[in-house]
């Protein structure tokens, strides 16, 4: 977890008490900012592995990633907002995206 957030996690937690057996506004944003931290941990581990509209969210800043343009997928760069294709270097405009998967591991 990122430090910051974990310091704001706990203090948003420590802010209120559950009130009538319901959490709080407050617990409800520590438990959506604990999750939307979960969620990019695992993305930038490869390990969730599904299509991504762009209109939900985009990719953390210059990475490579699949995106899907016109029912076709290429592996595309995403930065200074805009959307490139990673070979041509050529702009578009996908509806979806994912993380490319870790490369495999050498065997020694």
């Amino acid at each position: 977890m990122i430090p910051m957030y974990d310091e704001l996690i706990k203090r948003l937690r420590e802010c209120t008490a559950e009130q009538n057996g319901e959490k709080t506004l407050w617990h409800q944003a520590a438990d959506a900012i604990e999750d939307l931290d979960n969620r990019l941990n695992l993305h930038r581990q490869g390990k969730i592995r599904h299509w991504i509209p762009v209109t939900e969210r985009l990719p953390l800043g210059n990475n490579l990633v699949f995106a899907v343009a016109n029912g076709e997928v290429v592996i595309a760069i995403y930065g200074n907002y805009k959307w490139a294709d990673a070979k041509t270097y050529a702009e578009f405009y996908p509806t979806h995206w994912m993380p490319l998967p870790e490369p495999p591991k050498e065997e020694t």
